[in-house]
């Protein structure tokens, strides 16, 4: 019995496709008087098994090395008007387009029809398909029909001939499956060579082989054969322009080995014999553009894309010999077109591509591009527009790669543009509305009606740019300090990073809120207070004293952080290996500093430690240094004064005056200030009985130190030396007046009480 279809298959070991493509097929053998035939060809796994759940036309024929052989087997079953050859690779997206064609009366008027294959090389996409063929796969049966060629079978068949959009995704050269890969590319190199060997002008034959290599990666191995086949395409004369796809070729290997001048010439050949086909033209920009040569790329990105508008009616559509690799990259076109009016300083042009791109996150490689395009044709709403298409593509990292983009080229925008873009962008439900509905807000109030759309919003998903929005509401006390606990450190300061560019007060504001924190209860608070306080440090402008002052509450929560964080014995024993980070080493240094109160040389060496480990923090270790330094010199200095002091009175009561005279000259040439030195001098003229000079000491050291307790207490005692009892009254009382604590004032004024009684 006759059928109008017969779908015809001959497979080997298809089991991983196979299903999809019978399935795929359904819609047709349902709607059309119809048959399926499978011919297996020595399938060793489930590939039989499968089939027959969907046809009982299912035969065995051993491979004999010859695909048309076998091409011919199959027709050979086949009972239908029309015979559909399809491969078990291969599945259908687009049934209806042959249902109409078969079930009505057009199929009369031809007696073969092509379908687009679309090579899928990424199974994960199958949007990547390169190329695409436009193939004849269903042929009425008369006389004649068959297929020709040991290895890249070709059907013989009579026109006229009728192109359906019809398309299959064909998963049969997926460059992710090597194990695949590699065995097609043994087996289909190997048999082209062994048919060149008989037939070495075969054209076809060379160009295969040439596909054969760079499909297998070899594009310096495909040189040669396809060079082999323009030569012979070239003696053909005027029937070169037959030969299309050695040219398609030639310009596509040359675009993968980077040969841009000679992909140029070649396509510039091929052009001038038959104009129409659009990969000519696509790698043509490609190379121009890579040569720098920006207005001859721009012209064949613009013919390539008038001949994709109307590819039907163009040549390439009715050769069916040509892949066509570039025919669905018309975004790629024109995002490229973006790039180039760029770089010519074609504003208006570059916006008005990027705006006509369909695939709108094409655009993420150059939205810098855009934006500024978009910014410099005054063109402001529509980057409004092109972000509301990038939010419905639900690909939050292209859309916050789109808004980290504009946000950096915003810092560089007046300030008049910029609040017209937060006007642009501040309506809609986004938290990137929020963020710029609070840039325009006229004060807090205004600010506050945003905040219900933060609700359930982490700010740990925050992009660096909302470091803006995190600064307002912090400055204004609207959200709790503790939200930044969720945060990392190291994200924590990009979000500052980017507020402090728009807001230089940002450190000054930390500080504020820093100062006026109460305890801390946990690590994360801790961690946090210690993030924010380094951040404030680094990058505000302090004096000494404010820093010194934020600087110890740096270290008062950084200290408390790694007490927290770490065992006791780690902290205590100086095991700076253990410690995450150097910060964190700088910080244990400093706590056993500290903890060595009462050994000043201990903590500078500990924090001469902890400037080494930490840098970015060195002028806050240095100002304590600073001050551990002055207290270890002064403390110094005093001991080495007093042991002066006391070895001058040694000498004096051993009776060597000359030699304490001249210790106390030494002493005074180090320490010239020291009112010390008149007391001193004074009881060496005393005990050389010279109470004359001894006054006039203490009276010059008065003149210099008028406020000097022992000054006026010795000088009271060479007074009664000398019998002058009210003088040294006097004195006492003086004496008496500099002193602080009440009971010695007491006895220095009992003691003036008796003398003034005597």
């Amino acid at each position: 019995m006759n059928v109008k279809l017969s779908i015809g298959m001959m497979v080997k070991n298809e089991e991983r496709w196979l299903e999809r493509c019978l399935q795929a097929l359904l819609p047709v053998l349902e709607a059309v008087d119809s048959e399926l035939i499978v011919v297996d060809t020595g399938s060793e796994d489930r590939t039989v098994e499968i089939a027959r759940r969907f046809t009982d036309r299912v035969y065995s024929h051993p491979w004999q090395n010859d695909f048309s052989q076998m091409r011919n087997i199959v027709i050979g079953y086949a009972r239908g008007e029309w015979f559909w050859t399809v491969d078990a690779d291969e599945i259908l997206e687009t049934p209806q387009p042959v249902i109409d064609f078969l079930t009505s009366s057009r199929c009369k008027r031809y007696n073969a029809a092509t379908v687009l294959i679309k090579n899928v090389t990424n199974e994960e996409d199958d949007t990547l398909h390169v190329p695409t063929l436009v193939a004849p796969r269903l042929f009425r049966k008369l006389p004649g029909f068959r297929y020709t060629g040991r290895v890249h079978n070709q059907p013989v068949y009579r026109g006229p001939i009728m192109h359906l959009p019809v398309t299959f995704l064909h998963y049969g050269y997926l460059a992710t499956d090597k194990e695949l890969m590699e065995r097609k590319f043994q087996r289909t190199a190997t048999l082209l060579k062994l048919e060149l060997e008989k037939d070495p002008s075969n054209i076809y034959y060379w160009y295969q082989l040439s596909k054969s290599y760079a499909m297998h990666k070899d594009y310096e191995d495909a040189v040669d054969p396809i060079l082999r086949a323009y030569e012979l395409v070239k003696s053909k004369g005027p029937q070169s322009r037959n030969y299309m796809y050695v040219y398609s070729q030639l310009a596509l290997l040359h675009f993968q080995l980077r040969r841009f001048r000679q992909v140029i010439r070649f396509c510039d050949e091929a052009i001038a014999l038959r104009d129409g086909y659009p990969d000519l033209y696509y790698f043509k920009a490609k190379a121009h553009g890579a040569v720098g040569e920006l207005p001859e790329a721009v012209h064949a990105y613009q013919r390539y894309l008038n001949i994709v508008r109307d590819f039907a009616g163009s040549p390439a559509s009715k050769d069916t010999s040509v892949p066509h690799y570039s025919l669905y990259k018309a975004d790629d076109a024109r995002r490229d077109l973006v790039s180039l009016h760029h770089r010519l300083g074609n504003f208006e042009e570059a916006g008005e591509w990027a705006l006509q791109v369909e695939a709108v996150d094409l655009l993420e490689p150059f939205f810098d591009k855009t934006v500024d395009s978009l910014l410099k044709a005054q063109r402001y709403q529509e980057i409004g527009t092109l972000y509301q298409r990038l939010a419905a593509l639900d690909k939050p990292e292209v859309i916050q790669k789109f808004l980290a983009t504009l946000e950096r080229t915003r810092l560089q925008l007046d300030a008049e543009l910029d609040r017209r873009l937060s006007v642009i962008f501040a309506s809609g439900e986004s938290v990137y509305s929020v963020l710029n509905a609070a840039r325009v807000a006229a004060d807090r109030s205004d600010l506050e009606r945003h905040l219900s759309q933060l609700e359930g919003w982490s700010w740990r998903e925050a992009p660096f740019f909302y470091g803006d929005l995190l600064y307002t509401l912090v400055r204004e006390a609207l959200v709790d300090w503790r939200v930044m606990t969720d945060l990392g450190e190291k994200h924590l300061a990009q979000l500052l990073t980017f507020a402090q560019r728009r807001h230089p007060d940002v450190p000054k504001v930390l500080a504020n809120r820093l100062f006026n924190l109460g305890d801390l209860q946990t690590l994360a608070e801790l961690r946090t207070a210690k993030a924010l306080a380094r951040y404030a440090l680094l990058h505000g402008e302090w004096d000494d004293s404010q820093y010194g002052r934020l600087f110890e509450r740096y270290i008062e929560w950084g200290t408390s952080y790694i007490e927290g964080l770490y065992r006791s014995e780690v902290l205590d024993g100086g095991l700076a290996g253990e410690l995450k980070t150097d910060e964190e080493a700088a910080l244990m240094l400093m706590r056993q500093a500290q903890l060595a109160k009462e050994d000043l040389k201990k903590q500078i060496e500990y924090l001469r430690e902890a400037v080494n480990r930490f840098a970015p923090l060195t002028r806050g270790i240095r100002l304590q240094l600073a001050k551990l330094e002055e207290q270890l010199r002064v403390g110094e200095f005093e001991r080495y004064k007093e042991k002066v002091k006391a070895n001058i009175e040694a000498l004096v009561q051993a009776g060597h005056l000359d030699e304490a005279q001249g210790l106390l000259q030494e002493y005074a040439s180090v320490v010239p200030d020291d009112p010390g030195i008149y007391s001193v001098g004074s009881v060496i003229a005393v005990a050389r009985g010279d109470t004359e000079r001894a006054l006039m000491l203490l009276d010059e050291g008065l003149r210099v130190h008028p406020d000097d307790f022992d000054l006026w207490f010795n000088r009271a005692y060479v007074y009664l030396l000398a019998g002058d009892s009210s003088s040294a009254v006097e004195a006492y009382r003086r004496a008496e007046s500099l002193l602080t604590d009440d009971r010695q004032r007491e006895d220095l004024a009992n003691l003036a009480q008796q003398l003034s009684i005597v």
